[in-house]
C-alpha cells in the first residue's frame, strides 16, 4: 500500500513539474516573441561617401532575406555576404550591417527614401539614427523623426534622430536648417529668414489633419512634394503663398491619384472639403455640377469614402463612390478625366438593360430627377423610325405616318405640320447626345415601358 502510494506522488510531482517546465517554456516563448526589435543607424557623412552601420537587435532565430534598395555591398558581422540573406543561428541576436553609399556634400539637396538595408517581414519597432559630419559642413540634415540632438563641435557636426517604427527617409541641404516640433506631432524644419514667422506658419499647418505625425521641410533648394508624411514646401517670405501651397500639398496628401494625368481631379475633392477655389475652370464646373445634382449629406459621404480609401484614386474609382452613394450608375469622372476637354454634364444611368422590341440596344436609360429617359435614336429607330437632324439642330423621327420635328430643349414640337406647345421639354440633350422621357415616348411614339429585375423593356403598344 505504501509503495503504491510513493509511486503515486512520485508521478503526480512528476506530471506537476513537467506541467510547469511546460508553461515556463511557452511563457518564456511567448516572451520572446515579444521582444521588439530595434535599430540602430551610425553614419559618417564625408565629402563623398555615406559610411554606414546598421544594427540590428533582438532577432529571432531563422533565416531572412535582405532587400538591398541601393544594391550597395556590405558585411555582415564584418564578414562578406553574396546571398542576400541572413541566417541567425540564436535567438535575441544583434547583428551588424556595414557598406557605403555614395554621397556628394556639394549638392543643393539631396532626399534619401529607400536608403537602408532592410530584413522582409521584419518590422522595427524603434529606430535610432547618428549622423557625423567631417570634412564638408556647410550642409544641414533633417529626417522624418523626431530630432534628438543637434552639435557643432570644433571638427564635427553631429545629428540624433529617433523614431517608432522603421528606418525613415532623411534629407540633406547646403545652408543651415532651423527646426521646430509643433504640438510635439510636426517635426518642422526651415531655412531661417528674418520674415519668416515661424509661430504663424505653425499655426496654419496644425489646420491640415493630415500633416498631423509628419515631417514638413521649407526650402528653396528641393522641389515641392509630398507623400508618405514627408511635406517639402518651396520656400517663400510671404505666407500666403505659403497657406496655398499647404492647401495644394494637402490636397495632395488626402486624395493621391494613380494617374498623373487624372491628378487635377483631386482639386474637386479639395473643393468639395474645405470650399476653397484650387485648381482650373474645369474644376469649379465639376464642383458646380455635383453641388447642383446631389445633396449635401451625398457630397459628405462621397467626399469621406474617397479620402478612406486605402488605394490611389483613379476616375473610374471616384465614380464607383459616387454611385455607391447615390445608388444609381455614372461616368462623370471618367467622361472628364482629361482637364483640357470640354466640361461634359453629370449624369445618372439605369445599370439594367434596354431592350426595345426584343433587341438589347447599347445605349442606357438615364436618370433626370424622378424622370426616367432614354437614347431616342437608338430606340426610335428600333421602332420603325427614321432618326434625322436638320441643320437648324431639330429633329425629325418619321415612320411614313406620322412625322415628328422636335427641338432639342425647348418645350414645343411639330406633329404631322401642326405647331404643338407642351409643359415639359418632349426632348433634352445630355452630352451632346438627344433623349426622350418615358413619359413622352408612352404618349407621342405609342409604347409601353416595362420594368424588372434586369431590365427596361420597351415595346409597341
Amino acid at each position: 500500500m505504501v509503495k503504491k502510494v510513493f509511486t503515486g506522488i512520485v508521478i503526480l510531482l512528476l506530471t506537476t513539474v513537467g506541467i510547469l517546465f511546460w508553461q515556463w517554456n511557452v511563457y518564456s516563448e511567448e516572451e520572446l516573441y515579444l521582444v521588439d526589435i530595434e535599430e540602430q543607424y551610425i553614419l559618417n557623412q564625408t565629402d563623398q561617401d555615406l559610411i554606414v552601420k546598421q544594427i540590428v537587435s533582438n532577432l529571432r532565430e531563422g533565416s531572412y532575406a535582405i532587400s538591398n534598395p541601393l544594391n550597395v555591398t556590405y558585411t555582415i558581422n564584418g564578414k562578406d555576404n553574396h546571398t542576400d540573406l541572413l541566417i541567425v543561428k540564436e535567438d535575441l541576436a544583434a547583428i551588424t550591417f556595414e557598406y557605403i553609399i555614395p554621397f556628394d556634400a556639394t549638392v543643393e539637396s539631396q532626399l534619401l527614401i529607400d536608403w537602408a538595408l532592410q530584413l522582409e517581414n521584419v518590422q522595427p519597432t524603434k529606430t535610432k539614427l547618428e549622423i557625423t559630419v567631417e570634412g564638408n559642413r556647410e550642409g544641414s540634415w533633417a529626417a522624418m523623426a523626431e530630432k534628438e540632438g543637434r552639435a557643432k563641435k570644433e571638427y564635427i557636426d553631429y545629428y540624433v534622430f529617433e523614431s517608432s517604427g522603421p528606418v525613415f527617409p532623411l534629407f540633406y541641404q547646403k545652408g543651415e536648417l532651423g527646426y521646430t516640433a509643433i504640438d510635439h506631432s510636426i517635426n518642422l524644419y526651415y531655412e531661417k529668414t528674418d520674415t519668416l514667422d515661424i509661430e504663424q506658419l505653425s499655426s496654419y499647418i496644425l489646420n491640415y489633419p493630415t500633416m498631423h505625425h509628419s515631417t514638413v521641410i521649407i526650402t528653396n533648394k528641393h522641389k515641392a512634394q509630398s507623400g508618405n508624411g514627408l511635406f517639402i514646401l518651396n520656400h517663400s517670405n510671404d505666407l500666403s503663398d505659403l497657406k496655398k501651397e499647404l492647401d495644394h500639398l494637402y490636397v495632395d496628401s488626402m486624395f493621391p491619384f494613380e494617374n498623373p494625368e487624372e491628378k487635377w481631379q483631386q482639386h474637386i475633392l479639395g473643393n468639395l472639403v474645405n470650399d476653397e477655389q484650387l485648381g482650373g475652370q474645369k474644376v469649379e464646373q465639376m464642383v458646380a455640377l455635383l453641388k447642383e445634382e446631389l445633396l449635401e449629406k451625398e457630397i459628405k459621404s462621397f467626399v469621406d469614402l474617397a479620402i478612406q480609401s486605402t488605394e490611389p484614386l483613379t476616375s473610374e474609382s471616384l465614380d464607383e463612390t459616387l454611385t455607391a452613394v447615390t445608388s444609381k450608375k455614372t461616368d462623370f469622372f471618367k467622361m472628364n478625366s482629361k482637364e483640357e476637354e470640354q466640361v461634359k454634364a453629370l449624369y445618372f444611368y439605369s445599370v439594367k438593360s434596354l431592350v426595345v422590341n426584343g433587341v438589347k440596344l447599347d445605349g442606357r436609360a438615364v436618370y433626370d430627377d424622378a424622370q426616367m429617359l432614354f437614347p431616342l435614336k437608338e430606340v426610335a429607330e428600333k421602332l420603325g423610325f427614321e432618326f434625322s437632324r436638320t441643320e437648324r439642330s431639330s429633329v425629325v423621327l418619321s415612320n411614313g405616318v406620322e412625322t415628328f420635328r422636335f427641338f432639342p430643349d425647348k418645350n414645343v414640337f411639330i406633329l404631322n405640320g401642326t405647331d404643338y406647345a407642351a409643359q415639359t421639354i418632349p426632348i433634352k440633350t445630355i452630352n451632346e447626345q438627344i433623349y426622350m422621357p418615358d413619359q413622352w415616348l408612352e404618349d407621342l411614339i405609342k409604347v409601353t415601358v416595362l420594368k424588372d429585375e434586369e431590365s427596361i423593356i420597351i415595346a409597341k403598344k
